[in-house]
């Protein structure tokens, strides 16, 4: 016998499903995010020391799996601009010439780090803001209400639907465009701080995230990769800790849940 479900039982159920895409989605972008990193760190650690006991193969291990990601166009997914991934290459070139050369290289390192942390941060936030979209698109509203909608269209296809294509459609053209700044704040928008979203070892700042802004500008377009220096540890624990940050944000503003046991093994897949 068939069975029918009313219009509300039909939101329901749709809602659900978003719920456990969304979910998906939020595990998926921790840990691929965690995975890079933890990444940038070994690397960085390689490439700025030099060459101690049991070190020849993990830089010979490490230099490969990264000129591999750059070479495959892998990198370029994570980067603001796909170009910039020739800024990384150097980071490879100077892992290579180790010791002999760390002094000089320690800029270019430095600078090629900036760049690559700008764009794991970049790639990190707009996958937030896809999963506030598949959760919560009707937080989206604001964003698409002055949208042109055909009459056939609007005659013919759920609201949902319409909605759901219209988010996506500003994900995948304007919002993908923005600027790093321009997308945290779209998320802060989208799913403003709450006391509970702030209990993070991390504090958001957005000031401090406007000057890395400009820092991956100058490297890249004021050709300045070999002059930046920075304290790589204490500016990785600041990155790393945003992407906790952010998904702590997604999860009280959207509703969501954090599947540690995913996260795991987007990591480890990472």
């Amino acid at each position: 016998m068939d069975t029918f479900n009313s219009p509300g039982e039909n939101a329901s159920m749709q809602d659900g499903d978003n719920t456990k895409i969304a979910e998906d989605k939020l595990a998926q972008t921790v840990g691929t995010t965690l995975a890079l990193w933890l990444r940038l760190k070994r690397f960085y650690q390689i490439a700025s020391s030099g060459v101690s006991a049991g070190a020849d193969q993990q830089i010979v291990t490490e230099t490969i799996t990264m000129r591999n990601l750059v070479e495959t166009g892998e990198l370029a997914r994570y980067l603001y601009d796909p170009n910039d991934a020739e800024y990384f290459l150097r980071v490879v070139d100077s892992a290579e010439m180790r010791l002999k050369t760390i002094e000089t290289a320690q800029g270019i390192i430095d600078g090629a780090c900036i760049v690559f942390a700008h764009g794991i941060l970049e790639s990190c936030v707009y996958d937030y803001l896809t999963v506030t979209a598949i959760a919560r698109p009707q937080q989206w509203e604001f964003y698409i209400k002055k949208k042109s909608v055909e009459f056939g269209t609007l005659k013919n296809t759920p609201f949902e639907q319409i909605r759901k294509d219209k988010v996506e459609k500003l994900l995948k053209s304007d919002v993908k465009r923005e600027s790093l700044i321009d997308k945290l704040d779209r998320l802060h928008q989208i799913v403003p701080p709450t006391p509970e979203s702030q209990r993070m070892r991390v504090s958001y700042d957005r000031r401090k995230l406007v000057e890395f802004d400009e820092a991956r500008h100058k490297i890249v377009h004021g050709n300045d990769w070999s002059s930046y220096s920075f304290d790589f540890d204490e500016e990785w624990n600041y990155w790393s800790g945003l992407n906790f940050y952010f998904a702590c944000l997604v999860c009280v503003g959207a509703g969501l849940k954090l599947h540690t046991a995913k996260v795991g093994r987007y990591w480890r897949d990472g």
